[in-house]
């Protein structure tokens, strides 16, 4: 068995016909960036005989979180064909994937999965969101906005509105071009219609929906812009697309929430797995953001003997799991139960800044 990236124009074509026969076949058209030629040092193979049999794959990005800047890998296409199941060979995949991370300098590992060999990695379902769905006729009518389908003419606008979010995926225009064809090239079971929202021939906004082929919802894939405009827009597409219910997801921080106060929502996390790669380089580029929130805070960070510190004064705080430290920063949907008494100042330092603000994961960077 042999373990290496992608190497050649045969071996990408064979590494994505082993993510459709497992995944769905149009894997090739909505992940050009994840299965493309300037990314075949992150797809990583395990051939047996010639033939590819296991896949795992990562997309290297950047994320603001308001005034700081994160690199993030977002695996993907993780795939082992059937009769090789049970080897491990997509966990040692995931190695040397985390291996050429590392030599990245990349900070955090998004998986788009959870559980299984994900666990066995040291990732977890983490995230703060808050989940909605309400009916059309909890909305109110407005004469002010306006709603229109996506040309290609808007390309410049919402790539000016996008740079403008504090929680963001950063983009440059050639690659969110490329991330809005392929993310909504139909499914079987969905198309992504994109609209943008104007008021007095001024975009304010825009929306990448989710329309089922069944049922009576209109998703949200990724929104951007004016909050109230967004708000503004639900029934306009309800009743373009003759749906009665708006779903969609969004961070705790987001202000769209306090528009949505008298909505109800659930409480849930990203619907994929986390781990951070260097908790002190991680910590470092969150400094800027931990002084806005909580200004001369005085915890010091530390990692040793695979165990994540908090210190300040005499405390010390030890997350002696990488699943545990993930959810700690990033939020989860359950109680952590941190046993905090003794730690009144550290204590005071997580509600304050944890979680942290994150980009909706399954937005168009979804890999």
């Amino acid at each position: 068995m042999e373990f290496r990236t992608v190497l050649s124009k045969a071996d990408q074509i064979e590494a994505i016909e082993l993510s459709k026969s497992i995944f769905k076949p149009n894997m090739a058209e909505q992940f050009t960036l994840l299965f493309g030629e300037s990314n075949w040092n992150h797809m990583f193979i395990a051939v047996d005989q010639g033939k590819i049999v296991s896949l795992v794959n990562y997309y290297p990005s950047f994320v603001q979180i308001e005034n700081c800047i994160i690199k993030v890998a977002s695996i993907g296409s993780v795939c082992t064909k059937a009769e090789y199941r049970g080897q491990k060979l997509a966990s040692r995949l995931l190695i040397l994937a985390e291996n050429q991370i590392k030599k990245e300098a990349i900070d955090l590992v998004i998986i788009s999965g959870g559980g299984g060999i994900y666990t066995e990695f040291g990732s977890s379902l983490a995230g703060n969101i808050n989940e909605y769905l309400f009916n059309e006729s909890s909305l109110d009518d407005s004469e002010e906005i306006n709603i229109e389908l996506f040309d290609q003419s808007y390309l410049p606008t919402m790539i000016s509105i996008q740079n403008h979010e504090s929680i963001r995926f950063i983009r440059k225009e050639n690659e969110f071009d490329q991330l809005l064809s392929s993310q909504t090239f139909p499914d079987s079971f969905a198309t992504y219609p994109i609209h943008v929202i104007k008021q007095n021939h001024q975009t304010l906004g825009y929306i990448v929906g989710i329309l089922p082929t069944e049922g009576d919802e209109f998703g949200i894939k990724e929104f951007a812009g004016n909050r109230k405009a967004i708000i503004k827009s639900f029934k306009l597409l309800l009743s373009f697309h003759k749906r009665n219910k708006i779903h969609f997801a969004c961070d705790v921080h987001d202000e769209i929430n306090d528009l949505l106060r008298n909505q109800a929502y659930k409480r849930i996390h990203q619907h994929a797995s986390f781990k951070i790669i260097d908790f002190c380089a991680f910590m470092k580029k969150l400094s800027p953001y931990f002084d806005t929130i909580y200004p001369n805070h005085g915890i010091l960070f530390d990692f040793k003997d695979n165990h994540a510190t908090f210190t300040t004064n005499d405390e010390i705080f030890t997350v002696e799991s990488s699943i545990l430290l993930s959810q700690l920063i990033l939020g989860f949907d359950q109680p952590l139960n941190l046993q905090l008494a003794n730690h009144p100042n550290i204590s005071q330092f997580f509600n304050k800044v944890f979680p942290i603000p994150f980009a909706w994961t399954n937005n168009i960077n979804y890999q």
